[in-house]
């Protein structure tokens, strides 16, 4: 979510849990090179859905739906396929989701069509910022309903077409002190066996204690999160992260697992990119790292340089609605970058070091995608799901 709280400060006692907004449906509740995946499934077994098919490759090398060809068990399908959830314009439409097998050249996914058409409520009816996870059979979305919201949007889906009626949440519960809930992102995790969702808001304390931490007059942006095990019931909103010296606004915050390249868990770590929101000329609008033992933090407040975006030698404007992820033994880091020629970015690592650039190698099937997360599903799970 475009253009983000002072030291790090905790929510006004008594702030009460978040509750479930009933909604229009009735509803409560080394510069290493990008490698091709496996592509061993070249021909798909007649009974596929068509829609289906379109998703787990259109090109013949990979999609061969010949009749006099014998068809082999979707069980040997083989590899992974990057997927990229987006919104065009401002959200109004609904989610977007286009596919790659090399996390380069991305194709649309039901032939350009929202996946999710915008909800009918009214002033909070956008899908920006889209966030999907899949867990246990299920793919599960969150997003930002407007740019003054205190609600985000949830649906779940097992085949990425079909999604249940979407459900608004109130994250904030009574606590009224609060102006925006911008870009939440969906995660697991594996240790609390619970879901995490983190978003960037601004609270009337932080942007009013004249501490100089603000982007702009209007918003000055912290970390906030919530946890359920089951998207009915959820955990007060509680301070995530802020950052310090200097403490300053930032949003779109995302997590991923570091397995730092060894059989070793003890080494593991979890890193946090996440955008400075602060104006270029002190330093922001660009993304940075930070580190923590536990994906639930604590992670370190001071972050580190800017890797990509505004100040940087990657695609020096504006970076924001960043998505982390490591596949084999490469980081793969996407975000968005409105005011570039790119429609959307990426660069790769192999250490969360050195950086290169993949940007103007990508394809893509339309211009301007914004902020989507980017995440790896394996193929036969898909296609598994669709039967």
């Amino acid at each position: 979510m475009p253009n983000g709280f002072g030291a790090a400060k905790t929510l006004k006692a008594g702030h009460p849990p978040a509750r479930m907004e009933p909604d229009t449906y009735g509803n409560t509740s080394s510069q290493t090179e990008i490698q091709p995946m496996s592509q061993t499934c070249n021909k798909m077994p007649l009974y596929i859905p068509a829609s289906l098919a379109a998703f787990l490759i259109l090109s013949s090398s990979v999609l061969n739906t010949n009749a006099a060809e014998k068809p082999i068990a979707i069980e040997q399908c083989k590899g992974d396929v990057f997927l990229l959830p987006y919104f065009l314009g401002n959200g109004e439409t609904g989610v977007y989701i286009a596919y790659s097998r090399d996390g380069l050249n991305f194709k649309w996914l039901n032939h350009g069509k929202v996946v999710l058409p915008a909800p009918p409520w009214g002033d909070t009816s956008l899908t920006r910022d889209p966030s999907i996870i899949y867990h246990d059979g299920v793919f599960h979305m969150v997003w930002t309903t407007n740019w003054n919201s205190r609600t985000i949007g949830y649906a779940h889906s097992k085949d990425l077409l079909n999604w249940s009626k979407p459900r608004k949440i109130d994250v904030w519960g009574d606590f009224t002190a609060v102006k925006n809930t911008w870009a939440p992102e969906l995660h697991w995790d594996p240790e609390k066996k619970e879901f995490l969702i983190i978003w960037s808001s601004t609270t009337l304390e932080e942007l009013n204690d004249n501490d100089g931490s603000e982007n702009r007059p209007e918003y000055d942006h912290r970390t906030y999160a919530t946890r359920t095990r089951d998207f009915k019931t959820f955990s007060k909103a509680a301070l995530f992260f802020s950052p310090q010296d200097p403490e300053h606004s930032v949003i779109d915050p995302y997590i991923a697992h570091d397995d730092r390249g060894t059989p070793d868990a003890s080494d593991d770590r979890w890193v946090m990119v996440i955008k400075n929101e602060l104006k270029p000329e002190r330093g922001g609008k660009n993304l940075r790292l930070t580190f923590s033992k536990r994906m639930q933090g604590p992670y370190g407040t001071k972050l580190g340089p800017a890797i990509v975006g505004a100040g940087t030698d990657i695609v020096d404007t504006m970076g924001e609605g960043p998505s982390l992820l490591k596949y084999k033994n490469l980081w793969y880091l996407y975000w968005d970058a409105p005011n570039s020629k790119y429609s959307y970015c990426l660069a790769t690592s192999p250490d969360l070091v050195h950086w290169k650039n993949r940007s103007p190698e990508m394809t893509l099937p339309t211009e301007h995608m914004r902020h989507g997360t980017v995440l790896i599903v394996p193929a036969t799970v898909v296609a598994e799901a669709r039967q």
